[in-house]
């Protein structure tokens, strides 16, 4: 899963709960719900996240189960 990726890359990064949310503007709290799957964030500060700790989204959602919707087409 993709939220799993980001986890790793924290780790693998050493990157704090407190420097993302000192960089995004949020609440250190609010960033720890992230990692923890308690709340969502929209795909700009997942991006926001990544690029923080060094990564890219495609490092991300490479081979992972995350699938763009397809809209569905009127017959």
């Amino acid at each position: 899963m993709w939220l799993e990726k980001i986890i790793e890359l924290k780790k693998q990064t050493g990157t704090t709960t407190k420097y993302i949310a000192d960089h995004m503007g949020r609440s250190e709290r609010t960033v720890r719900r992230f990692f923890n799957g308690e709340t969502d964030f929209g795909i700009d500060d997942v991006r926001e996240i990544v690029l923080l700790m060094g990564g890219s989204l495609d490092d991300i959602l490479e081979e992972s189960d995350f699938k763009m919707p397809t809209p569905e087409v009127e017959a």
